[in-house]
């Protein structure tokens, strides 16, 4: 399966020479609770792709970034402004954001502001605004969400959906997110544009993985933390759609007849007892006596995470629903096996470079599984697929796309 082609034409560099002040909301990169996440990493990752492609262009035009605290994401050449934040609940940012960026705009005289969060998305007569959206998965699932977030988040969320319409352009993942996005707010489907990401924090800006080597031997760390023992992968966080606790059960199911085999659950929560559904997970661990055989770490940061990717069997992704899905790129940039459920944008990223599986169905991913533990020769065949179908994917690609939109705005 290919990438869909950008709806819009390719334009010579020569058309940036007029320069566009442009602003972007760098905010999700910075703050705790989301640089380690999708969101957080896409804004870092773009915005320095953006500065890059501006710097090979003679730096035709002026970027400033809006920040929480300061020059966290700053560089040569670049503003970054400090805008006024609401630390506790911070979930109630969007309220001073109805006042601070419109502010923000007519101070920086800003021909486009490139929004990076759903809940603070401003209208303004003078700017062009750019919206990125990277999913609905709130309103797919609004049922669940909606019983386990504040009222006046479930607020916010509902005056989202409406902003939108301020937008003059929304940005957003995939295909799939595109017509999710149209289907439930009613924006017009022919100015949604898809952006794919690059890999994610285990590569660096040129999409090399340091430390890591073609036909890499088992890093030492990683097999003896696990006695030698091949093992699977998963990264990640832990609500309900990401189904973490439906891969602990079939793992166990896997489990009784391969004895050797381990899985490592890789993600910050999964260290956070009392939430709900991690409290499932573990529950699932009991049940099948899996505590022997099912490692938790928790966060690890880039280096590590990069050893574990490619010591491991495969990564396997159970989620239900993903804008993206960005640990499936990750793996397949390390020349790692991906089993993945059939759902939602997972097929348009992985192509015919994984294993699929029936997300609702244990007996399908124990198949899965096992398929990969027994024969050698898919593995190798799995990998060099999906080391061709990584190289589709780049933060320069994705910068590249998103100065063609910016010149649609012009």
């Amino acid at each position: 399966m290919g990438l869909g082609r950008a709806p819009f034409p390719p334009r010579s560099e020569l058309t940036y020479i007029i320069g566009m002040n442009i602003g972007i909301d760098a905010r999700p990169a910075e703050r705790p609770a989301s640089r380690h996440r999708g969101v957080g990493m896409y804004t870092r990752r773009l915005c320095e792709a953006l500065l890059a492609k501006n710097r090979t262009l003679g730096m035709p035009h002026r970027f400033v970034l809006a920040g929480s605290s300061g020059a966290q994401m700053g560089a040569d050449g670049v503003s970054v402004r400090p805008l006024p934040s609401i630390r506790k609940p911070s979930r109630l940012q969007w309220v001073l954001d109805r006042w601070a960026l419109p502010r923000f705009l007519r101070d920086e005289r800003l021909d486009i502001f490139h929004a990076m969060e759903f809940t603070s998305i401003p209208s303004s007569s003078r700017s062009r605004i750019i919206a990125h959206v990277h999913d609905m998965i709130p309103f797919v699932f609004w049922e669940e969400y909606s019983r386990r977030i504040p009222a006046d988040y479930r607020l916010a969320l509902r005056l989202a959906r409406r902003r939108v319409h301020h937008a003059d352009r929304i940005i957003t993942g995939s295909e799939h997110s595109k017509k999710d996005i149209a289907r439930m707010t009613g924006y017009p489907e022919s100015r949604i544009r898809v952006v794919y990401f690059g890999p994610g924090g285990i590569v660096d800006s040129a999409g090399h993985a340091p430390g890591v080597k073609e036909a890499e031997p088992p890093s030492p760390a990683a097999r003896s933390t696990l006695g030698g023992r091949p093992y699977f992968i998963y990264v990640g966080g832990t609500d309900f759609r990401k189904n973490v606790a439906f891969l602990v059960r079939s793992f166990g199911l896997l489990a009784a007849r391969f004895p050797e085999v381990r899985l490592i659950l890789v993600g910050e929560t999964f260290l956070t007892r009392g939430l709900p559904e991690v409290e499932d997970i573990y529950r699932e661990i009991e049940h099948y006596r899996l505590s022997e055989r099912l490692f938790l770490p928790g966060f690890v940061d880039a280096g590590r995470l990069r050893h574990l990717y490619a010591n491991a069997a495969a990564l396997v992704f159970p989620s239900l629903y993903e804008g993206f899905g960005l640990p499936v790129l990750e793996a397949m940039t390390l020349r790692v096996p991906v089993i993945a459920g059939r759902a939602s944008s997972i097929p348009e990223v992985l192509g015919d470079a994984g294993v699929y599986f029936d997300p609702r169905q244990e007996d399908s991913l124990v198949a899965a599984m096992e398929a990969i533990l027994v024969n050698p020769s898919l593995r190798q065949d799995l990998i060099a697929r999906a080391e061709s179908r990584a190289k589709q994917f780049s933060w320069q690609s994705a910068a590249e796309a998103v100065f063609r939109i910016y010149e649609e705005l012009r």
